[in-house]
């Protein structure tokens, strides 16, 4: 089965937020809100036999966890999952370099037919997961566009980060993006945004590393050879803010993945 999306998770001391983010690719065949929450619990403990997976969905997913270096138990918490699912979850090993250099390893790996980053302390709304590969495989656009939810992580309390549109699911050029910039704009961003794999990988574009805030290149320059847009109306993207161990490092450069709002 050939692979529709590829999730690349740029990692480094994410040890304490990893289980859960992996675990959200987890596809059920009855999946709701309540069936994700049992199967983070249950990778968690280690009990994967108790997560009745979607085998269809979980073919069509690629998830490649970039190991930036990490010098926490990170790598532990990625290899049970590719111990139980092998053809789904892989483990890439580098030196530290930042956000943007795992990025760019990620991209040389990928196999899927779009790709999309999702920091390792993020997660996607499992229950949409399904519905999304499938609106994927029917499309061609160079760019996927996707509201989002920021989640505060004290209160968890849920910021919509959305699109209005008249018409979701149909082709838009860069010239309409720039002329409704205001209908687009909330979700051009580093977690509403998906690349087709050939687009991304002909332009050839590598992030700066060892920098911070690459990840409004990621957004901007790509995109800005675009020349198909394609929105869809549904949520998939969980960004967590108010983490204490996201606030900057001096002495690693990967530490955290990005500066959170």
């Amino acid at each position: 089965m050939s692979k529709i999306l590829s999730i690349i998770i740029p990692t480094y001391n994410a040890e304490k937020f990893l289980n859960k983010g992996l675990s959200s690719f987890l596809v059920c065949r009855d999946t709701d809100a309540q069936t994700a929450q049992h199967n983070c619990k249950m990778a968690t403990e280690g009990r994967f036999e108790e997560i009745d997976i979607d085998k269809a969905i979980l073919d069509k997913l690629e998830v490649i966890v970039v190991n930036d270096g990490t010098p926490d138990r990170s790598v532990e918490v990625a290899q049970k999952f590719v111990d139980w699912y092998p053809d789904t979850f892989v483990i890439v090993n580098k030196t530290n370099g930042g956000h943007g250099s795992a990025i760019n390893t990620g991209v040389e790996h990928v196999r899927g037919k779009y790709l999309k980053v999702v920091d390792a302390d993020d997660w996607v709304v499992t229950e949409n997961l399904k519905e999304f590969v499938d609106k994927l495989a029917a499309c061609i656009a160079d760019v996927v566009l996707n509201p989002y939810h920021q989640v505060d992580m004290k209160t968890g309390e849920k910021t919509v980060w959305k699109m209005f549109l008249d018409r979701y699911e149909v082709t838009y050029t860069l010239e309409d993006v720039v002329q409704n910039w205001k209908k687009f704009d909330r979700c051009f961003a580093f977690h509403g945004i998906c690349y087709n794999r050939e687009f991304y990988q002909r332009h050839r574009y590598e992030l700066p590393e060892k920098i911070f805030y690459e990840d409004h290149e990621y957004t901007t320059i790509p995109c800005s050879y675009a020349a198909s847009i394609y929105p869809i109306d549904l949520y998939l993207y969980q960004y967590l803010v108010g983490n204490a161990e996201q606030s900057l490092s001096l002495i690693h450069i990967s530490e955290p993945t990005r500066p959170r709002l």
